[in-house]
């Protein structure tokens, strides 16, 4: 337990830099400009310059609610997450090990979970440096990667960038040193950790579809959420 909480700080200490650099507020005014531009373009035939005026101010006075939500995310839900990870992992692999005959408490698979979940941990720092190497943010740090340029639909982008590399190597190592240290099958403990996997997996897609939902409808209007290339800033 002690092992995750210094996890915990680590990654609170990461996301903490991407705020600190504007990393984070860079997309946000991204999103939020883009949907100025939009705004912008589609309202030009109207002659009355007060209305576009306060349909742009309306556009980025959404902006703190976002941020707010955002902030949420990255200080609250993920810390949870590790935490999440920590206690549902060894109660899945345990329910599993009884099914195939086998005792097994959960305090002896949990230092395996507890010291495997770093290889979770590198993502806001990759994407800050991604930011930076290539002066410009980047969403692509999950199984987006592969897919090419273009326009795709946002559930598709969702469920892709949801599945995080990082996220996958720790689970693959953990299922490895699981099964490694309590002699059991590895198939036992990889279904195990692939329904919690499933399980977050789902719950992250749903998040992000509604959010990035409400995020198109108010700062990108113009642009179709289905096709969107990803919701959210």
């Amino acid at each position: 337990m002690g092992l995750v909480t210094v996890w915990c700080l680590i990654w609170l200490i990461q996301v903490s830099l991407c705020w600190a650099t504007g990393y984070r507020d860079l997309k946000l005014r991204q999103a939020v400009e883009k949907g100025v531009v939009q705004i912008e373009s589609r309202e030009r035939l109207n002659h009355d310059p007060s209305v576009i005026s306060s349909k742009r101010e309306s556009q980025r006075s959404t902006a703190p609610f976002w941020r707010t939500l955002w902030q949420i995310s990255d200080f609250g839900l993920e810390p949870f997450a590790l935490w999440f990870r920590l206690w549902a992992i060894p109660l899945a692999v345990s329910a599993s090990a009884l099914i195939g005959g086998r005792l097994i408490q959960t305090d002896e698979i949990r230092p395996s979970v507890a010291l495997w979940m770093i290889l979770a941990l590198p993502r806001p720092a990759m994407e800050l440096l991604s930011a930076i190497s290539n002066s410009h943010s980047s969403n692509k740090i999950g199984l987006n990667l592969i897919l090419p340029s273009g326009q795709f639909p946002a559930i598709m982008f969702q469920s892709l960038a949801q599945l995080d590399l990082f996220w996958i190597a720790s689970m693959i190592f953990t299922v490895i040193a699981i099964s490694r240290c309590n002699q059991l099958k590895l198939r036992q403990v990889g279904l195990a950790c692939i329904a919690i996997t499933l399980l977050e997996w789902s719950v992250r897609v749903l998040f992000g579809l509604i959010v990035g939902a409400g995020i198109h409808e108010t700062l990108i209007p113009a642009e179709p959420f289905q096709v969107g290339k990803g919701p959210g800033p």
